[in-house]
């Protein structure tokens, strides 16, 4: 939820929270790139950018049940041009892995555009490859496509200037508020019966799926309840994408708690 250069703060998880009735945390680990967050796991005392502490994800999920738990990351491994496509999609997966192995259905997103692409050809082609990866993951991820819900280069300036900050990298509030309704929107359409499945198993960590064909079918889990975790690095920590999830007979996880 950064924004206002890092002297305000607009979590996402805010608007999620009010349209889903659930309790959600969130941890906003400000300029983190996803290797950072897969090396700082088990970290208990995790400063980022902005000089905020927070706790590492698989610290977080041992200390509550969550049920759900919402991944955007990516955006800082982009812009510091920190490894290449494969690599960020890699660390995600790990993340989801883990939050799996903690009982959790996982949702991520996709990684929004930014002003930068536009004089940098490469960084769009990084995160649009991401992006591809990240949806061919098949039944292993629940994805949100949260690039076209905020678009940057092809909306009209007003838009623009009302969900966008002046860098062309943060979002306003308003922009963070849309990326919550999407988010409670998923979530809500996954609990309806045959919308889609949980994955039974964590994906292996270098599981990443390039083919959609190859996209492994397992079946689906009895429904575990918890809690919601949704964990964000000022707006690039955790990605967001949608895939069309396989149908499943088994009844949709609760959404109790979010992470």
């Amino acid at each position: 939820g950064y924004w206002a250069n890092g002297r305000r703060f607009h979590p996402y998880a805010g608007e999620a929270k009010r349209l889903l009735g659930v309790p959600i945390d969130h941890v906003g680990l400000c300029g983190w790139t996803t290797k950072q967050m897969v090396a700082s796991l088990d970290n208990p005392n995790c400063r980022d950018v902005c000089g905020n502490m927070w706790k590492g994800l698989r610290v977080k999920l041992r200390e509550h049940r969550y049920s759900h738990c919402v991944i955007l990351a990516g955006t800082n491994d982009v812009g510091g041009r920190e490894g290449g496509a494969e690599d960020i999609v890699r660390n995600i997966v790990k993340l989801a892995s883990v939050a799996m192995q903690h009982g959790c259905k996982v949702f991520v997103m996709t990684i929004p555009e930014m002003r930068a692409e536009q004089q940098q050809a490469k960084m769009h082609a990084i995160r649009t490859r991401a992006n591809q990866l990240l949806m061919q993951q098949g039944s292993h991820l629940n994805t949100i496509d949260l690039a076209p819900l905020v678009p940057y280069h092809r909306v009209h300036r007003a838009e623009r200037d009302r969900i966008w900050e002046p860098d062309g990298l943060h979002l306003r509030p308003d922009g963070y508020d849309k990326m919550g309704r999407a988010v409670a929107a998923r979530l809500t359409a996954s609990q309806t019966p045959g919308a889609g499945k949980a994955p039974s198993r964590a994906p292996e960590d270098t599981g990443i799926v390039s083919d959609p064909s190859r996209a492994a079918q397992s079946p689906s889990k009895a429904p575990v309840a918890g809690r919601v975790y949704a964990p964000a690095a000022g707006r690039s920590p955790l990605a967001v994408l949608a895939a069309n999830p396989s149908p499943s007979r088994s009844p949709p996880r609760a959404i109790s708690k979010i992470f």
